[in-house]
């Protein structure tokens, strides 16, 4: 399973495709991270890609034709890029927590002592006394919240639909066209 994508590019090493297939080759899912990473292939053909890796694990080639590199021109952009090969996608939602704060303050009360002067006087002095004070609210913090195990459907399927969506936004959402 993967799609064309019918817009020209140029590699760095001149060759010119008016079309190329991409799949997916590989699905990490990062639990602690709350996302999972799609590695891909990209090819002249999806024949190319077959013989990479085709159906079979015996009779795999693991020959690289027509894999293509990674850095190539979009046609009409007259700027060689480095496309990557992995793509990283969130599965976390948004939520709102109440936590609970506490703050202490450090105050000074005016105390009186008794004292005595030189003469042996008994005399009423005063003084600062520190005290603490401690201050309780809450306060709402937003926190991105792990929602990866809770997927209901197929991370592959998933991956496969964003990896269109990332590569529509690139190439326009019209050459993307789905092999299966």
């Amino acid at each position: 399973m993967g799609f064309r994508v019918t817009h020209p590019i140029e590699t760095i090493n001149g060759k010119v495709y008016d079309e190329f297939y991409v799949r997916i080759e590989n699905l990490i899912i990062r639990k602690q991270l709350g996302n999972f990473t799609v590695v891909v292939g990209r090819y002249d053909t999806e024949e190319s890609a077959r013989n990479l890796i085709g159906d079979y694990i015996e009779k795999d080639t693991y020959e690289p034709k027509g894999q293509l590199n990674v850095t190539f021109e979009i046609s009409g952009s007259n700027e060689m890029k480095l496309h990557s090969l992995d793509y990283n996608y969130f599965i976390t939602s948004s939520v709102t927590v109440t936590e609970q704060t506490s703050t202490v303050e450090t105050l000074y009360e005016e105390v009186e002592y008794i004292d005595f002067d030189e003469d042996g006087n008994e005399i009423v002095k005063t003084k600062l006394e520190p005290y603490e004070v401690t201050h309780t609210g809450s306060i709402d913090v937003n926190y991105s919240k792990r929602e990866i195990e809770n997927y209901p459907g197929s991370l592959y399927e998933l991956g496969y639909e964003k990896l269109k969506e990332t590569y529509g936004k690139e190439y326009g959402n019209d050459n993307i066209k789905d092999v299966l």
